[in-house]
C-alpha cells in the first residue's frame, strides 16, 4: 500500500526487480486502513467501504459500503473474527457482515479533543510472538512452542493469542453507571464489543505501558531513594471475577 499527498494506491511489486506484476496499481482510496492478506486475497478498508482484492489477478473480488464509525473517525485496522469482518478505529470498533449490515458498534469517546498519547505495549519476546500472530493471520507458518522445553514462553505464546480477542482503549466515558469520576483504560471484546476490563485513572493524560498478556499496566511514579522514577503494577479489574 502506497500513499500519495491525499489517496493511497495498491501495487503487487517483484521484491527483486521492483517491478510490478500487476497491469496497473489499484488507486484513489482515501482514508485507507492497513491490510490483511488471506486466501489469495488482500482485504482493507478506504472511504466507508470494504474491498477484497485478488492478489494473481489485480481485480477486485468484493467490495461492500459500510456505516460511517462514530465520532467521525475512520479505521486504521481491519480484522475476521467469527465470520465478522471488524473495523477498529482510535476510540471504537464495528463488526459488520458480508453485505456491509453492522452487527455491533461500540464507541467510547477520547478524554479530550487534545488526546494524542496512545496505547503502548510492554511484553517479553514481543518481536517473538508478534511473528507467530502475524504469520498465523496471513497463513504462514508460525513458530513452534515447546511446552516441555520452553514452559514460560508457550505460556506466554497462549496468553497473547487469547489477549489478541480484546482491544484497548482509553476514555472518559465510565464503565458502567455506578463508577466514579475520572478517566477509564478499558478492555473490549472483539466477539460483541463489551466492557469486560478497566482501569480508573484521575490523569486525564497519563504515562502508562499494558502489558495484554497479563493485564497488568506499568505506570511511572516517584520512586523513593532512587534517581530516577519507578514503575508501579497495577491490574485492569475484570469483569465478573
Amino acid at each position: 500500500m502506497g500513499t500519495t499527498d491525499t489517496k493511497s494506491y495498491l501495487d503487487l511489486v517483484d521484491p527483486q526487480t521492483g517491478v510490478s506484476r500487476w497491469h496497473s496499481p489499484l488507486g484513489g482510496f482515501s482514508d485507507a486502513t492497513a491490510f490483511i492478506v488471506t486466501n489469495g486475497a488482500v482485504h482493507f478498508a478506504a472511504g466507508n467501504r470494504w474491498y477484497e482484492v485478488d492478489v494473481a489477478g489485480d481485480s477486485v473480488r468484493r467490495e461492500f459500503d459500510y456505516d460511517e464509525l462514530a465520532g467521525g473517525e475512520h479505521p486504521y485496522q481491519v480484522e475476521f473474527r467469527d465470520s465478522l469482518y471488524l473495523l477498529i478505529s482510535a476510540q471504537g470498533l464495528m463488526a459488520v457482515d458480508t453485505a456491509g449490515n453492522a452487527v455491533f458498534h461500540t464507541y467510547h469517546a477520547a478524554p479530550g479533543a487534545s488526546f494524542i498519547k496512545q496505547l503502548a505495549v510492554v511484553a517479553l519476546g514481543v518481536a517473538l510472538i508478534a511473528a507467530s500472530v502475524a504469520a498465523a493471520r496471513t497463513g504462514g507458518p508460525a513458530p513452534v512452542f515447546i511446552p516441555g522445553r520452553a514452559p514460560v514462553v508457550a505460556a506466554r505464546a497462549r496468553a497473547m493469542s487469547l489477549a489478541d480477542r480484546y482491544l484497548y482503549l482509553y476514555t472518559g466515558d465510565p464503565p458502567d453507571t455506578s463508577a466514579r469520576k475520572g478517566f477509564w483504560l478499558t478492555k473490549i471484546d472483539k466477539r460483541d464489543g463489551s466492557t469486560v476490563g478497566w482501569l480508573r485513572f484521575k490523569d486525564r493524560h497519563p504515562e502508562y505501558a499494558l502489558d495484554p498478556a497479563t493485564d497488568i499496566v506499568l505506570v511511572p511514579v516517584e520512586a523513593e531513594g532512587t534517581a530516577g522514577p519507578g514503575f508501579e503494577a497495577k491490574r485492569l479489574y475484570l469483569k465478573g471475577r
